[in-house]
């Protein structure tokens, strides 16, 4: 009904199961993404982090989810995304991209 809401915080479980979910997007006002935020979402393909006030990514956030999901992460911090994801369990499979906020190349890496 027109009206905005400021997410901070993605919810333990929020979007646990969401089966049809393919794609989405954490704005740059999130601070935590709860532990299995995103688990068992197995059709989920692509997840675009806007990162600048991220500082937590629970346990298990993304368990579960396509085995080759595109992760693309937005901020300038690399070596900080990367323990961020530490024991999220992005799939093996996954791909990982970092890029800065006002560029439009990708650093890409593969985990």
């Amino acid at each position: 009904q027109g009206v905005s809401y400021r997410v901070v915080q993605v919810a333990p479980g929020a979007f646990a199961e969401a089966l049809d979910m393919k794609e989405i997007k954490v704005g740059a006002n999130v601070a935590q993404i709860g532990e299995k935020a995103f688990y068992r979402c197995k059709k989920l393909q692509k997840i675009t982090l806007y990162a600048q006030n991220l500082q937590t990514i629970g346990k298990d956030a993304f368990a579960k989810i396509h085995k080759k999901v595109k992760l693309l992460m937005i901020g300038e911090q690399m070596e900080k995304f990367a323990k961020l994801l530490s024991g999220t369990s992005v799939p093996l499979t996954a791909t990982v991209k970092v890029q800065e906020d006002n560029s439009s190349k990708a650093a890409a890496k593969r985990i």
